[in-house]
């Protein structure tokens, strides 16, 4: 086998590299150092026919024939395949060059370490905009954004100081806040692939777990009415939520 066909390959000559895979030619695997912070972008073009799938490996890989270190990979039905992989920690990578039919042929293979300055950011919203609640545990929704790396983890806090652990993004969860009526406020940052932070922002909302009381009837009750089809007029302590109220 050739020095190129299995980690740790052959050091990536250029940003384009052209070759031949297919066949005989089961994998064609190339190293690169990568800095911290940066982002790996490669995509990969085949002759006509072909069928070349591409992978990216992490320092952890010793062999491409396993599916340990597998970091990123990108096998369709023909040989146009692309991977976008962020790095916090940097450090050496492996891209691999799958031959993945019989079909022999030249493939180019285009690769960039991009580096990522740029923070995310993040809008709050609770409980699908209400403005009051009955229940501490509360649902968020995030509209987060990264123009490079993405979006990947989020931390809540109930007090703008003391942050929750990091955990995989996602944009609905539910996050619990103190017991006791009153004004309560949920603020939410991101964090991108590479670990850049976005500024904490917030949502606030009513906590309400005292129900609406009647206040008024009308008619009275027992009272008297002229006609069959009275008006009946009920008054609340508060507002109440319209969907609630069922006439007839």
């Amino acid at each position: 086998a050739a020095d190129s066909s299995d980690i740790p390959g052959v050091p990536l000559p250029g940003p384009i590299v052209t070759g031949i895979a297919g066949g005989p030619v089961y994998d064609v695997v190339y190293q690169l150092d990568v800095p911290a912070g940066h982002v790996i972008v490669a995509s990969l073009q085949g002759s006509p026919g072909t069928d070349f799938d591409l992978y990216l490996f992490d320092s952890t890989a010793t062999t491409v024939v396993s599916n340990q270190g597998v970091v990123a990979r990108s096998a369709g039905p023909d040989s146009d395949e692309a991977i976008s992989h962020p790095t916090r920690t940097g450090g050496r990578f492996y891209i691999d060059i799958n031959g993945a039919s019989d079909v022999v042929g030249s493939f180019t293979l285009t690769v960039q370490a991009v580096a990522d300055g740029t923070p995310p950011s993040v809008m709050v919203r609770l409980e699908e905009g209400r403005s009051a609640v009955s229940r501490a545990d509360l649902l968020v929704e995030l509209d987060a954004t990264d123009d490079l790396s993405g979006v990947a983890e989020m931390a809540f806090s109930t007090d703008g100081f003391v942050f929750s652990p990091w955990q995989p993004f996602a944009s609905t969860t539910r996050v619990s806040v103190p017991a006791g009526d009153g004004l309560k406020r949920v603020w939410a940052k991101v964090r991108n692939g590479v670990g850049l932070e976005s500024p904490a922002q917030s949502a606030s909302i009513t906590l309400d777990t005292t129900p609406p009381a009647v206040l008024s009837v009308t008619p009275t009750p027992g009272g008297r009415v002229a006609g069959l089809r009275p008006t009946f007029t009920v008054g609340f302590t508060e507002e109440i939520t319209t969907a609630s109220w069922t006439d007839l």
